[in-house]
């Protein structure tokens, strides 16, 4: 844990998604909970997602800063990207890569799985989320704001 939050703080991630990392297990196998920089500088292919995360981008067509979550979370507040509308990943994804290794990945319109969800089974790679739905019929572009993961298959 001390290196994590070492390399945390080399690249600049605050103290707080450095604390999200010691979060408790979840049911996913890659336990933590938190969204980290791909890099220095913005990813622009899903080659760029690691294996168990679930990856999205500021813009569609993998254009834009990379975020990624590794674990359940209830709200995408939490975590910041000065490039999002509001300065965090709530409602800023454009564009999704599900590269979970065992789970299909559940993403949701409201907090804490609320307002309608989409389910990504693994390995779906959606370039532009304004030709994706939620379950309500909403458009999912820049409209996601929590996760979880599920072993079961997506409906």
């Amino acid at each position: 844990m001390k290196s994590i939050v070492t390399k945390l703080a080399l690249i600049g991630l605050p103290v707080l998604a450095a604390a999200a990392l010691a979060a408790p297990a979840s049911a996913h196998p890659s336990t933590t909970s938190s969204v980290r920089p791909s890099s220095v500088v913005p990813a622009s292919s899903t080659a760029d997602c690691p294996l168990g995360d679930l990856c999205f981008w500021v813009d569609a067509n993998w254009i834009g800063k990379m975020g990624m979550v590794s674990g359940n979370n209830g709200s995408w507040t939490k975590f910041a990207e000065p490039q999002c509308n509001g300065g965090t990943w709530n409602d800023c994804a454009s564009a999704i890569y599900n590269h979970g290794q065992y789970s299909n990945a559940r993403v949701f319109k409201d907090d804490n799985g609320g307002g309608g969800g989409s389910c990504l089974p693994r390995g779906t790679m959606w370039s532009n989320l304004t030709s994706h739905y939620f379950d309500n019929g909403v458009k999912m572009n820049d409209q996601i704001s929590s996760n979880d993961w599920v072993s079961s298959a997506c409906p």
